[in-house]
């Protein structure tokens, strides 16, 4: 029979909206039209405009338009824009409306960013021509106040005070963002004039201090041969909005120094938000047991400094040996091997060997179970294949270690259940 197919279908890929250009302030004499713009991009948007945080109903397009404006439609106006995977707010803009024959106090801007600043740094703006009169007679401005729940983090540095504007006549501003403490902080500059109601300007700054993240706080190289080396990745990541210096890269003292970092990169190191550095950490050990030490990350930003630490651990093991060089006259035996249940060793020593302690190993140098020896010369050692407490052990390769004298013997098992 000839295939079938079936109709064709179309996937559409749907992100939330992300608005392009915000609506604009704008002052207009009563009676004449005004329209106010929102761009976005995005795929299927629905628009809703507001004033003064209410719903205008109809208004459901990217452009919102009053055909002839009166002194009822002043406020600020913003735009709702959603679809089916979120939504967002545009920036408020101001409508201010005039008639003949009185002062009007605007603004060119209804607020300011100041984006993100270190904690401890500052940036000061200068808003050329920000306060303007859009009326017909002299606009008295008596008072300049900053107000709102972090007012502490702005400075009016000039343009404050009371002051006069003739029609059309503007005034600069000069404000600094001096935060205290971390996260987003705002407030507002609120002005005291021969008005009603005048418009406010929106201050608004992040502040942030410089951050340094491991993708491990513990990097574990677990259990290796003595001589022998493991390397193990690390990743150090600036998950912050600031940009970061890693300043030095230092491993800490400790009694065997056995971790070492492999082609350690040239400091100092900047990351920008979001940027990583990969390094490659490996541990060469010489002597048996527990190694402990750190790596310590020192970085900063403009002002700040900090220094991030990582533990490194490590077990370093004497090498497991096939029972290879016995001295003369040594005997061993194991049958079976491999072996489904237990294991029986034979063994035979001459007068000048000893046979101090014999114990049950893992491939990774790991003791399950330690055997008792009951005759040093001559005799048999039996394993029945389970670890110390009794559990069976896993199939798998194991090594019989013996310790002749000074020197230790392995024999390899080959557990088989």
């Amino acid at each position: 029979e000839p295939p079938a197919y079936s109709m064709q279908a179309r996937l559409t890929v749907v992100e939330p909206p992300v608005i392009t250009h915000h609506p604009q302030s704008q002052t207009v004499r009563a009676g004449q039209s005004v329209t106010f713009r929102v761009e976005a991009r995005g795929a299927e948007l629905q628009y809703q405009w507001r004033k003064n945080g209410v719903a205008i109903a109809g208004a459901i397009r990217s452009e919102y338009t009053i055909a002839a404006a009166q002194l009822s439609d002043a406020g600020t106006y913003d735009c709702l824009i959603w679809n089916g995977c979120g939504q967002v707010t545009s920036r408020a803009a101001q409508l201010t409306v005039t008639q003949p024959g009185q002062p009007v106090l605007a603004l060119r801007q209804s607020s300011v960013d100041f984006a993100t600043r270190e904690l401890g740094d500052s940036i000061t703006v200068e808003l050329r021509g920000v306060v303007y009169n859009a009326g017909d007679d002299t606009l008295r401005v008596t008072a300049i106040t900053i107000a709102g729940p972090h007012a502490a983090d702005f400075r009016l540095l000039s343009g404050g005070g009371s002051f006069i504007l003739a029609p059309q006549q503007d005034r600069t501003l000069t404000i600094a963002f001096v935060p205290t403490a971390t996260g987003e902080r705002t407030a507002e500059i609120r002005f005291t004039a021969n008005v009603s109601s005048p418009p406010s300007l929106a201050l608004r700054g992040t502040s942030a201090i410089p951050q340094l993240l491991a993708s491990a706080i513990l990097l574990d190289f677990d259990t290796v041969e003595l001589g022998t080396g493991k390397e193990l990745p690390l990743r150090l990541t600036n998950p912050g909005p600031l940009r970061v210096t890693v300043t030095e890269l230092s491993l800490g003292v400790s009694t065997h120094m056995a971790f070492s970092l492999v082609n350690p990169p040239q400091t100092p190191i900047i990351l920008d938000s979001g940027q990583s550095l990969e390094l490659t950490l490996r541990f060469t050990p010489l002597n048996e047991g527990d190694h402990g030490q750190h790596l310590e990350a020192a970085y900063a930003g403009t002002f700040r400094r900090d220094t991030l630490r990582i533990t490194l651990r490590g077990v370093g093991k004497r090498p497991v040996s096939v029972g290879e060089g016995l001295p003369s006259g040594v005997m061993l035996r194991v049958l079976p091997n491999p072996s489904a249940e237990a294991f029986i060793l034979e063994y035979a020593l001459p007068e000048a060997a000893r046979l101090l302690a014999a114990e049950i190993m893992t491939s990774e140098g790991k003791t399950v179970r330690r055997l008792p020896v009951e005759y040093p010369i001559q005799g048999t050692l039996t394993w029945d294949g389970r670890t110390e407490s009794g559990s069976p052990c896993v199939s798998g390769l194991y090594w019989i270690r013996l310790s002749l004298g000074q020197c230790s013997y392995a024999i390899p098992l080959l557990l088989q259940r």
